[in-house]
């Protein structure tokens, strides 16, 4: 498959509005749209102006496919209509007006009348900001990026983009009031890359590299969806899943006949969540162990890894991470501590295209990060695959995507920039017989048996249930649990339940949450050193065969379980603590 990315200009004849969301000045009802500190009209908006402008013109008798251009609804949580992707293969980057957003902006009304009385409606009078006069010519720039094909031309994709661009009247709010009256579209010739002779013209090598830093750097606003608590609103996660790295990667090199060798090992091979970092020290950020906390008489946090029973001579009890406030998480380890980035919250809705207006209950929002911020960092675990020709065939597909950048992650398909560098898998620290070792979750993971828990159990109870789970991990006898701080939480919906479970019972997957903090002694100090080596560079295996997944066979547990090593989950650290420190 070859990438084309278009230059794309539109020229609006002033005044425009693309609405924002945030709050202006006392009495300015409506603002103009920023992002970066530029005006712009967002890529969704001009995206479904375009696809509106070209149902029209094939009505007319042009012929393409609207529905391979820009993709399906899939189902909803309701159960209406299948969850199956259906992607399209178009996307429209955020067009931005070339000057920076003005501080005073100046402001314009607008009234609606009561037809009875000739005044004006009561409270239907709006102020708007209006940065550009009337007849002004405004030029908001952007990009169009499009998966062409083998049979397409890129130059007939242009024309066929063009004209659906110039058959559109307008953009933005109060368009049937004459605002936003799009004056002329360009589309430039573009530049079109190919996968296959991006992977050729990378240089063959000798002994192909085991482990792989892959740095990320986003060009596009990213939104990768946390959990939803509320059905129309989706809050932007500040880590890159592996499985979604792998999934833009799948994606990219479907259909590639060079790519054949990563696709058909891409089971084996482990990508963690990237994580955010600055640019100029790109370090992965370690999560913080939940058994820090707040102890009464202490200014400082401190950890209780090894404080096995609770104290009982405080009068207020220990205070967790979810009963920190600002100044406890200011207290927090400089070694733990993440960047803060800059969100923005876009507001959007589906358009009613016959009566030019919003469709009713279809408003949504998406919380996103702006471009240009940090560099995401994750790695690349390429040790399961042990045929040194296919490791080296598989590292070489993964470089030629530093020449086309990673296409499609999260909610805004965002496209990112890719470096991958030569590295070192993790080394274990010293383990003695005489000390504790500790084992803290990264990600989440899929490590204890939620069967037992129908039922309240007593500590004990527990503690048995735990080592049964690292038993499991690390081999009968070799860990034995000293002590443990864990929060778990259930993951499922409508949409996992139907892709991954969709015959048999709903079971929705019990994760360890980031954080957790497992505390050992160790009986066996050999095999247990061959255990956090294995971990620490291909997680932790996942619980579940014959609970929530019949056949483990490597190529195949993706299709059943979607939190596995291979999509950064289970990925831990390890510390170990001398018995005399």
């Amino acid at each position: 498959m070859k990438f084309a990315t278009f230059g794309l200009d539109i020229t609006a004849t002033g005044p425009v509005v693309t609405q924002s969301s945030a709050l202006g000045e006392f009495g300015v009802d409506s603002l103009l749209a920023q992002t970066r500190g530029h005006y712009y009209l967002p890529g969704t908006l001009v995206k479904g102006l375009l696809r509106e402008a070209m149902t029209e013109l094939e009505s007319l008798g042009a012929a393409w496919s609207l529905s391979d251009w820009f993709g399906q609804g899939s189902g909803d949580e309701e159960g209406t209509g299948g969850v199956d992707p259906w992607r399209g293969r178009l996307q429209i980057v955020d067009l931005l007006h070339d000057l920076p957003a003005k501080d005073d902006a100046g402001t314009r009304y607008r009234i609606r009348m009561d037809e009875q009385r000739g005044s004006v409606d009561k409270g239907a009078y709006l102020v708007i900001e209006a940065p550009f006069a009337s007849g002004e010519q405004v030029t908001f720039r952007g990009k169009v990026r499009m998966r062409l094909k083998d049979a397409e031309d890129a130059g007939e994709v242009r024309k066929a983009l063009l004209a659906g661009l110039r058959w559109i009247s307008a953009a933005g709010a109060e368009r049937t009031a004459g605002f936003g009256h799009i004056h002329d579209a360009h589309v430039g010739n573009g530049s079109v890359l190919d996968l296959d002779s991006a992977v050729k013209a990378v240089p063959a090598r000798g002994k192909a590299p085991s482990f792989l830093r892959l740095t990320l750097r986003p060009e596009d606003p990213l939104c990768i969806a946390q959990r939803r608590v509320s059905r129309n609103l989706f809050e932007c996660e500040e880590h890159i899943p592996g499985a979604a790295l792998r999934g833009a990667i799948a994606a990219m090199a479907e259909g590639s006949a060079a790519c054949e060798p990563l696709l058909d090992n891409l089971h084996l091979v482990r990508i963690t969540h990237a994580l955010p970092a600055n640019e100029n020290q790109p370090v992965r950020t370690p999560r913080a162990p939940l058994s820090l906390c707040r102890l009464p008489g202490h200014s400082d946090l401190q950890d209780v890894r090894l404080l096995r029973d609770a104290p009982t001579e405080f009068d207020v009890e220990p205070a967790f991470d979810i009963d920190w406030k600002k100044e406890d998480w200011d207290k927090l380890p400089s070694q733990y501590k993440t960047r803060d980035l800059d969100k923005e919250l876009r507001v959007r809705t589906a358009i009613f295209g016959e009566a030019r207006r919003a469709k009713d209950n279809q408003l949504f929002a998406y919380r996103v990060i702006p471009p240009g911020q940090c560099v995401w960092i994750a790695d690349v675990d390429l040790t399961r695959i042990t045929d040194d020709t296919t490791r080296s065939q598989v590292v070489r597909c993964l470089k030629a995507f530093e020449q086309l950048g990673l296409w499609g992650l999260g909610k805004t398909k965002a496209c990112a920039a890719v470096t991958l560098d030569d590295s070192v898998p993790p080394v274990a620290p010293v383990i003695g017989k005489q000390g504790f070792l500790s084992v803290i979750l990264a990600t989440p993971a899929l490590l204890v048996d939620p069967r037992p828990l129908t039922r309240p159990l007593s500590r004990d109870e527990y503690r048995n249930l735990l080592q049964q789970a690292w038993d499991h991990q690390a081999g009968k006898g070799i860990l034995e649990l000293f002590n443990w701080f864990q929060r778990l939480s259930l993951a499922g919906s409508h949409y996992l339940a139907e892709r991954f479970q969709p015959s048999g019972s709903y079971r929705p997957w019990l994760l360890s949450a980031p954080g957790s903090i497992f505390v050992f002694q160790v009986n066996d100090v050999a095999r247990a050193k061959e255990s956090v080596e294995k971990w620490l560079q291909q997680g932790l295996k996942p619980f579940g065969k014959g609970f929530y997944f019949d056949d483990d066979a490597p190529s195949q547990l993706w299709r059943n379980c979607p939190y596995i090593p291979e999509n950064g989950y289970g990925e831990v650290r390890v510390e170990w603590t001398p018995a005399n420190s």
